[in-house]
């Protein structure tokens, strides 16, 4: 689901730039990032098949790179 959101921020606006989103938890003066209107192509629904971390009902999503194994987190979505 973290992924789907990704997709549905970038399918609704290509220009924005995935690392601009990534939210950096240990420092708050680097938590501010404006997220651009959403739904106006696209609603987002999720519908989860099993218990689970609730990524269905926040507004989080941590996204693997898989080449450095870094977490990078995003907010607001």
């Amino acid at each position: 689901m973290d992924a789907a959101k990704i997709m549905w921020v970038l399918y609704e606006h290509p220009e924005v730039d995935f690392l601009d989103m990534a939210m950096r938890f240990m420092d708050i003066r680097k938590r501010v990032y404006t997220f651009p209107k959403m739904g106006e192509k696209a609603y987002f629904i999720a519908v989860p098949t099993s218990a689970g971390t609730g990524s269905e009902v926040t507004p989080f999503a941590v996204i693997t790179d898989e080449t450095t194994g870094t977490k990078i987190s995003t907010c607001r979505l």
